[in-house]
């Protein structure tokens, strides 16, 4: 069993810190439901989910970026 690269690693704790709700909302999405399927099982509105996926994508976002700048850092320059 292959394993799961250091992003999905990543990925997956950054997941385990978030609210329960936001986590749910996050597994949900990935496992590949809708707006109107999620608003539906966390009893919110579909228009909130959009609102917090955005925002959760936006974190997570910065999350990789800033990853990526420290191992850019992290890499030896040849000259």
């Amino acid at each position: 069993i292959a394993q799961p690269s250091h992003e999905a690693e990543l990925l997956m704790r950054w997941i385990s810190e978030l609210s329960d709700l936001d986590k749910a909302l996050v597994l949900l999405y990935l496992d590949g439901c809708d707006h109107a399927s999620i608003a539906d099982i966390l009893g919110v509105s579909a228009s909130n989910v959009g609102t917090k996926l955005a925002r959760i994508k936006q974190k997570l976002r910065g999350v990789f970026a800033q990853r990526q700048r420290q191992t850019d850092t992290e890499k030896p320059h040849v000259s």
